[in-house]
């Protein structure tokens, strides 16, 4: 068997991630991906990849079009068995320039979504859920994707997939909370969203006792130069990129809380189930979501963190105020009754129903 991979980033460690498996049973496996960043090197990979684009996530869809064009006629050119296309970006150009052939389509993102016309966003979704009926199979990221698509009905080409842990975190102890006579929240990946900068503001303005701390690169110019007052607070740092899974342990290590409270203005926030979750309850970091989503809903569900309106400064005040010690020790005690292994991908399920397309 033969499968063509098609990634939309490079730089996305749950791609990379998901081909392992397949060189693992032996499958003959063609990589393309485009390249999003001028840092190119991504710590998981260590098969064979070929770019074939490279863009910012500055640019916009419509200015992409051009590059998507000229190398979906490369991969067009390309024979295998199934294709296998992260994105909605990737399988609508798949559909466009190479009809009929078999493909497998993972999405871990509603993209069109974050589209500002309403119409637009219509026909995108009209257009997302033919490519999703047209599939071999459609893996979704969130069980509240296919809630958003076909509310309490499942497809039944559809399958849920969630963004476990890659199983190389193993490969780096846990490390023990370090001493350091405060509370600590942190925010861990890419900088972005407006919830993000309010609850940080307003935690370490009102709590000058405290420290606010960021793990990882800002997604965008325009996101750098909104966090940048930030920078003026005592009490706020930022730490950079780190390498994942490497770096992890470390990270986790000088923060009690995790904050992933992700702007709900955006309907993917709303549905999507973040890999943040699964990393926070492998390090034994209790979670801050935004309330009104479909993670709010799994963190209550599992009793692994709390819910805050981050935009509300009365609601991160509350929130705050009652992140006692005993608290904090309550939710690690209870993460750490979950077995490691319930939140490292398991791939053995899901790659048995792909090749079983064949």
């Amino acid at each position: 068997m033969k499968i063509v991979f098609v990634l939309g980033s490079l730089q996305s460690q749950r791609c990379v991630k998901r081909i392992r498996p397949f060189i693992d049973a032996g499958v003959e496996t063609v990589v393309y991906a485009f390249n999003r960043s001028e840092e190119v090197f991504n710590s998981e990979i260590d098969f064979p990849v070929e770019i074939i684009g490279s863009f910012t996530n500055d640019v916009p869809y419509l200015k992409r079009l051009p590059l998507l064009w000229s190398s979906f006629r490369k991969i067009a050119s390309v024979d295998a068995d199934l294709y296998y296309l992260f994105g909605m970006d990737m399988v609508l150009m798949f559909n466009l320039l190479c009809p009929g052939k078999p493909y497998v389509y993972e999405a871990s993102d509603l993209v069109h979504t974050y589209l500002s016309s309403p119409l637009v966003r219509r026909v995108m979704e009209s257009l997302d859920k033919r490519a999703i009926r047209k599939s071999r199979l459609t893996l979704f990221t969130s069980e509240g994707f296919v809630r958003y698509h076909f509310g309490e009905t499942t497809p039944a080409n559809v399958r849920v997939v969630p963004n476990r842990l890659s199983s190389s975190v193993s490969d780096y102890p846990l490390l023990p909370k370090s001493a350091h006579g405060c509370l600590r929240i942190g925010f861990v990946g890419m900088i972005r969203f407006k919830t993000v900068f309010a609850f940080a503001e307003t935690f370490c303005r009102r709590y000058p006792q405290y420290e606010f701390h960021f793990y990882g690169a800002f997604a965008s110019e325009r996101d750098r130069l909104m966090f940048s007052p930030l920078k003026e607070l005592p009490n706020c740092f930022f730490h950079g990129s780190y390498k994942s899974p490497r770096d992890l342990a470390a990270v986790y290590s000088e923060i009690d809380w995790v904050l992933s409270a992700y702007d709900t203005a955006y309907e993917n926030v709303r549905y999507a189930e973040p890999n943040k979750l699964y990393e926070s309850i492998y390090f034994e970091t209790p979670i801050i979501v935004s309330k009104g989503t479909f993670l709010a809903e799994r963190v209550e569900q599992w009793g692994v963190g709390l819910a805050v309106d981050a935009l509300d400064e009365e609601s991160v005040v509350s929130l705050v105020d009652g992140l006692s010690e005993e608290l904090t020790r309550e939710k690690v005690d209870h993460m750490r009754t979950f077995p490691k292994s319930s939140v490292i991908d398991q791939p053995a399920g899901w790659v048995d129903s792909v090749l079983s397309l064949h």
